[in-house]
């Protein structure tokens, strides 16, 4: 009994302290204005093209507005080697002779590169490479993934374009860079199967890269780099403190917390830390379960009244509930290795011809798509007029918040809505929901209230099924 108790008792400091931290670190960081992120106040912490691809590039290209010239380009080239050599052999066979070799002023770097489609028989436009870095040996593909879905045949066309481009006159390396460094769809390697002969691209034959490590700690020696140069160095450093946001990785909170678990000798026991880990993931889960189910019966209630005021269409309801989000999905969520490959939600119909689905999009963020479909079944090429009047209408029905062009290169139906406070939303229950004054799932509904407030969804909705009478 008495052994219980000390361990409820230890299990309890170690809370206690961890929230202690929790809280002055979030003191300190007001105190030195780390709050003020331009990318997160520009909304470009998760924008792989406008946000990450750009201001990468921009470090790597010597001729950047930075002014430092191949400063930033050569400790990257530095880490780069360091990678393919200790990565696979067929990488090592490939690249013989280093990237460093060609003189800094002959590199070229090139975000969102397009190449044309030269493949006769191909279904592919073309293709944009993230960035593209060019030598006179070699040609570096860079392939940025943060919240992205991996394409079908992606790395191989962009092979394919690369190799068409240039021939044997440069060898190529594939760089597939994400936030945990974790491997490419086997679709992504495949070659399209309207083509005929070549072969689809070998894993190994692709440089796997993370932002947790290889750019965090890229950007980190950038920083030092540049110590009596303040625009550039607060610049990084605010970039440096949105990549240990959107990974997960480091940050002084960090450290902070594991100096509590294991710092003190007194209060350490390896197996507490763990249940302690474990009991936190489960809280998690139980509070996604409320969080989607709460939800569920906001948007029941809506759709009833929205159905009745809807005089016109008595004899069929206009508007429906769907739901996709299970106690299964959401344990995977958290226990997944990584976190992609999630998407699930609560959401209406409208006329069977569009849904407004609240959605859990990979990496934790949550989402509200409008998508267009036909009796139910999703419609892969739209009439771009109608698409456009939906886009136009939620912009000037919700000018505080964002409305996500996902269709620039395609032509699907889907008009994405983010709030900024909506990012990382489900990793960060405990931290994002903090107050002692009340329990967490009534911090939940709070919330959820907010939130459909500042999308006052009651006349998205109703305006949509209007554009969608108007079509």
């Amino acid at each position: 009994m008495h052994e219980k108790i000390a361990e409820s008792q230890i299990t309890e400091h170690l809370l206690t302290e961890t929230r202690q931290v929790i809280l002055q670190q979030k003191k300190d960081e007001a105190k030195q204005g780390i709050g003020f992120n331009i990318f997160q106040i520009l909304k470009r912490n998760h924008d792989e093209v406008n946000g990450h691809s750009a201001f990468i590039a921009t470090l790597l290209d010597s001729r950047g507005a930075h002014a430092q010239g191949a400063k930033f380009l050569s400790l990257f080239v530095e880490k780069l080697e360091t990678a393919i050599k200790s990565d696979n052999e067929l990488l090592k066979k490939t690249i013989d002779t280093t990237p460093s070799t060609s003189p800094s002023n002959l590199w070229k770097v090139t975000p969102e590169k397009y190449f044309p489609n030269k493949n006769p028989g191909s279904t592919s436009k073309g293709n944009f490479i993230d960035i593209l870095i060019t030598t006179p040996d070699y040609a570096i593909v860079i392939e940025n993934k943060i919240n992205a879905k991996d394409q079908p045949n992606q790395l191989w066309r962009y092979k394919q374009s690369v190799t068409k481009e240039y021939g044997d006159k440069k060898k190529i390396i594939l760089i597939y860079l994400t936030k945990s460094g974790y491997q490419p769809s086997e679709s992504s390697l495949k070659k399209e199967s309207s083509i005929e002969g070549g072969d689809n691209v070998s894993i190994d034959e692709v440089l796997c890269l993370s932002y947790k490590e290889f750019i965090q700690e890229w950007i980190e020696e950038c920083i030092g780099a540049v110590p009596l140069i303040p625009h550039i160095r607060e610049t990084l450093f605010q970039y440096n403190i949105t990549l240990q946001q959107i990974t997960g990785k480091g940050g002084m909170m960090s450290n902070a917390i594991k100096e509590v678990i294991i710092g003190n000798t007194q209060f350490f026991h390896a197996s507490r830390a763990m249940a302690v880990a474990h009991a936190f993931t489960n809280a998690k889960i139980e509070l996604q379960e409320f969080f989607w189910d709460h939800l569920k019966q906001k948007l029941k209630d809506l759709i009833d009244e929205l159905n009745v005021n809807e005089k016109e269409f008595s004899h069929n309801e206009v508007f429906e509930l769907f739901q996709d989000y299970s106690t299964i999905k959401i344990k995977d969520f958290y226990k997944a290795k990584k976190s992609t490959g999630f998407y699930y939600g609560v959401g209406i119909w409208i006329k069977d011809e569009t849904m407004c689905k609240f959605n859990l999009h990979d990496h934790a963020r949550l989402q509200v798509g409008i998508r267009k479909y036909n009796n139910k079944v999703e419609i892969k090429e739209v009439d771009l007029s109608e698409r456009d009047r939906i886009e136009n209408k939620l912009s000037y029905l919700l000018p505080q918040v964002s409305v996500l062009k996902s269709w620039e290169h395609n032509n699907n139906g889907r008009v994405t809505i983010e709030i900024d406070k909506w990012t990382g939303f489900f990793h960060n229950f405990g931290v994002e929901l903090q107050d002692q004054k009340k329990g967490m799932e009534e911090h939940i509904v709070t919330w959820i209230d907010q939130c459909l407030k500042d999308l006052n969804i009651k006349k998205v909705l109703s305006d949509i099924a209007t554009v969608i009478d108007e079509g």
